[in-house]
């Protein structure tokens, strides 16, 4: 099967993970109305418009990528909060799977525009073996405007998250995703963009993917630039891929619940890990709360909003 499944958005949270685990990625359709779209749209156009084009070809020529949008953006908010989302990353990522928000890019793929370097997004953790079945990223694009063959839509090879990590890239971990995509040497370089197949999905939808899934942008050679709003989740052990404590200003933080707070970062993931100074939370601190010293409750750990 070449095509990923395609799912309506009252898919319960348990059967998108075991969709997401069979075949690495799941294209969840029409899950925000056509005003939501344009909502969201025009909240963040104006930080699109001043966005410049990335500087080699894995960030793409005539690509942008807008970040920041956690702390720009109250509809983006609102998506990395999604309960369908939140709910399936928990079954994804299973016991002792605390989680937290990890980046949000909207990410532009102008005309003009070549095919991304094919990669997986869990090499940005130094191209660590991650084991079989073991998730440290799951990501998302939401679809702001259609996504065709044409236009640059998300592209991918399918049932590429079974594949082993290759020796010679954990050899050379030192290396950037850039640097692997676009050495030529067999033993380095698994597939190319012709191994890949696009994802087609009208505005409003999701395509959700492991960050074992060889994937990459695709070329535009349509008249009109393709709007993707790329939310991923992480473990919450994990450095984020945006750094939201610099990102996000104490004013910003101060309008969020504890719940959004400690999905964006502020919390600790586990019974110690995170803590600051004499061992307090994280979020008390950023509130100026008194808070409780030592460790403290390790069910305040785990991100969760809720379950679908």
């Amino acid at each position: 099967m070449n095509e990923l499944p395609r799912v309506p958005p009252d898919i319960s949270a348990a059967d998108l993970a075991d969709l997401f685990d069979e075949f690495g990625g799941v294209i969840i359709e029409n899950i925000l109305s056509a005003t939501e779209v344009l909502s969201i749209r025009t909240e963040l156009d104006a930080f699109v418009a001043a966005t410049p084009a990335g500087h080699d070809e894995f960030e793409g020529k005539y690509t942008s990528r807008t970040g920041a949008l956690a702390a720009r953006s109250p509809a983006v908010r609102s998506l990395i909060a999604n309960p369908l989302m939140l709910s399936t990353v928990d079954e994804v990522f299973g016991d002792n799977g605390a989680f937290q928000f990890d980046h949000a890019q909207l990410i532009a793929i102008a005309p003009g525009e070549s095919g991304q370097p094919v990669h997986r997004d869990q090499w940005n953790y130094g191209f660590f073996p991650f084991p079989a079945g073991y998730e440290i990223v799951f990501q998302t694009m939401w679809a702001l405007t259609p996504f065709t063959e044409a236009n640059g839509g998300t592209r991918y090879v399918p049932g590429s998250h079974r594949d082993e990590e290759l020796t010679q890239v954990v050899r050379r971990g030192r290396r950037t995703r850039l640097d692997y995509a676009m050495n030529s040497d067999p033993e380095t370089v698994r597939y190319h963009y012709e191994d890949t197949v696009p994802v087609t999905m009208e505005a409003g939808s999701v395509v959700v993917w492991s960050g074992k899934l060889y994937h990459g942008g695709g070329a535009n050679q349509d008249d009109s630039t393709r709007w993707g709003l790329n939310i991923g989740y992480t473990r919450s052990w994990a450095r984020q891929e945006e750094n939201q404590y610099l990102t996000i200003p104490p004013e910003v933080l101060d309008e969020m619940d504890d719940d959004m707070a400690r999905l964006l970062g502020w919390a600790r993931s586990g019974y110690g890990h995170g803590y600051v100074g004499d061992m307090r939370d994280p979020l008390d601190v950023a509130r100026g709360r008194e808070g409780h010293q030592g460790f403290g409750d390790p069910e305040l750990a785990p991100n969760k909003l809720g379950d679908v």
